[in-house]
């Protein structure tokens, strides 16, 4: 009988001793996990939402620019220009 406390004693003993040196890893990962958490949270904030509030593009200068294109006046000026543009082209 004192030979199977003396295992169970000594299992509980292993047990404490490797929760002893396995703690460091878990507060390292939980660490590793907040810190992820609190930059998401940060990025969200203070760039994804007023990115995703604000529009911020050049599409309709472009877009502008090939209709003018598209329908023939390059420099989109005067018709002395146009023709100066078109006689070049040509």
């Amino acid at each position: 009988m004192c030979g199977k406390i003396k295992q169970v004693t000594l299992a509980a003993t292993e047990r404490t001793r490797d929760s002893l040196v396995n703690e460091p890893r878990n507060s390292l990962a939980f660490s590793e996990w907040f810190l992820l958490a609190l930059l998401l949270i940060v990025f969200g904030a203070h760039a994804f939402l007023p990115a995703w509030r604000t529009t911020n593009t050049d599409f309709p200068n472009y877009y502008l620019a090939a209709m003018l294109h598209r329908q023939g006046t390059p420099g989109g000026g005067s018709s002395a220009t146009k023709t100066t543009f078109r006689s070049i082209s040509l």
